[in-house]
C-alpha cells in the first residue's frame, strides 16, 4: 500500500510532479525516431506492458500519434 497522504494531490499531479525526461535513457533517440515516423507519414506500432503504468502510458502515446494520423 501506497500510504498517500494527499489523496486530492495523488490523483491530479501537477507538472513539478513528473520525473525529469533527461533521466530517461535513449529518451532523444526515440523522439527523433517519432519525429521521422510523422514527418514521413509511417506507420507506428505502439507496444505496451500489460501492468497498469504500460496500459495508461500506451493508451497516452496512442491517444498523442492519433493527432497526427488518419
Amino acid at each position: 500500500m501506497r500510504k498517500t497522504q494527499d489523496i486530492e494531490h495523488f490523483l491530479n499531479p501537477v507538472k513539478e510532479d513528473l520525473l525529469p525526461l533527461d533521466d530517461l535513457k535513449y529518451i532523444d533517440k526515440a523522439k527523433s525516431i517519432v519525429e521521422k515516423g510523422i514527418k514521413n507519414n509511417e506507420r507506428i506500432l505502439v507496444v505496451a506492458d500489460t501492468d497498469l503504468d504500460g496500459v495508461s502510458s500506451g493508451a497516452i502515446m496512442y491517444r498523442y500519434l492519433h493527432k497526427y494520423t488518419d
